[in-house]
């Protein structure tokens, strides 16, 4: 059979990808939201439950090594983003032996080559575009779940009648989740959904997927989380620029937005509602510090003008510092 140039040929495989990937794949997804201080002495079904799901970076990591050596060699760029942070991942590994714990650092580098080494497994497959996208999948759809899970967990914070859902997400998610990572979690979701809603031509699918991102942009507005919503204006922005189609229809519906919203209340009363939204009653010094990151970050630079070199390992702005440095890198 002779196919058209430029027409996709799909194949009639419902699993593209290798069936051991996707089971690693997945269990790294049931380690989330778990750590090292679940692997003590469980007591009861609960306990267990934890203590095998913050174990499982330990059986995917050798297995897929195992996976990797036995099968077909794939040839990925020296310089490609997943070998430097595999290089990155291994540095964390030496960095263990000046942790302040090496075991919570060692465990942590052992999730994050887990992670990589599990992710290559998709790639040395016969078809290796069509597994990344089965990754791909399998990697929205655990988004989805957990931003449904913690949805439903805070859904009295979100759809309830305080101004917003800023400090007050900790009691409705058990501690599990801050307002920024509600935030974050919803802002994925939304994002697929928006771009799929514009990739088909089906009017079901459209109107489906444009209210499930409208619900989900409605959380990452309520969460009043600055990062969240930054992150996502310049998602959308990005993916304007890369799809002519998104621009030709999103431009007009943006302009059409910004019209009704500048009829509805004066241009100075939008910017004073903004400007509020974004202080979120902070102090004037708070917001200039960015909530105190400018002193976590000055507290990372001290610590790694102390160990330029080999640092202290994966965890160290936790266990040095006693705070979360972004951008942990560093």
């Amino acid at each position: 059979m002779v196919f058209p140039r430029n027409v996709p040929i799909r194949s009639s495989r419902f699993l593209r990808a290798p069936a051991f990937a996707l089971i690693l794949w997945v269990c790294l997804w049931m380690n989330l939201n778990t750590g090292f201080w679940n692997l003590q002495n469980p007591n009861g079904v609960a306990d267990w439950l934890l203590f095998i799901r913050a174990a499982l970076p330990f059986a995917v990591l050798p297995l897929a090594c195992l996976v990797l050596l036995s099968g077909r060699k794939f040839h990925l760029p020296g310089s490609s983003p997943s070998r430097l942070l595999m290089w990155y991942g291994l540095a964390a590994v030496i960095g263990t032996i000046f942790s302040p714990s090496p075991m919570a650092s060692l465990y942590w580098s052992i999730a994050f080559l887990a992670t990589i080494l599990a992710a290559w497994t998709f790639i040395d497959a016969r078809d290796p575009v069509g597994s990344t996208r089965q990754l791909l999948l399998v990697t929205w759809v655990g988004a989805f779940i957990v931003a449904a899970i913690i949805a439903h967990q805070s859904s009295n914070v979100i759809f309830g009648s305080s101004a917003t859902g800023y400090g007050s997400i900790m009691a409705a998610t058990e501690g599990l989740s801050r307002s920024s990572g509600v935030a974050r979690w919803a802002a994925v979701p939304g994002l697929v959904c928006l771009v799929r809603a514009y990739h088909t031509r089906r009017p079901i699918l459209i109107a489906m997927f444009l209210g499930f991102a409208a619900i989900a942009f409605f959380i990452v507005y309520r969460m009043q989380s600055r990062g969240a919503v930054f992150g996502s204006v310049a998602a959308l922005l990005f993916a304007l620029v890369i799809s002519s189609r998104m621009r030709r229809y999103a431009l007009p519906f943006a302009i059409l937005a910004i019209t009704v919203i500048l009829l509805v209340d004066s241009p100075a009363t939008v910017s004073d509602q903004i400007t509020t939204y974004l202080e979120r009653g902070q102090s004037e010094e708070a917001f200039i510090s960015m909530t105190g990151r400018t002193r976590a970050y000055n507290h990372g630079m001290a610590a790694f003008m102390d160990s330029p070199l080999f640092g202290y390992g994966q965890w160290a702005d936790r266990l040095i510092i006693h705070e979360h440095v972004h951008n942990s890198y560093l």
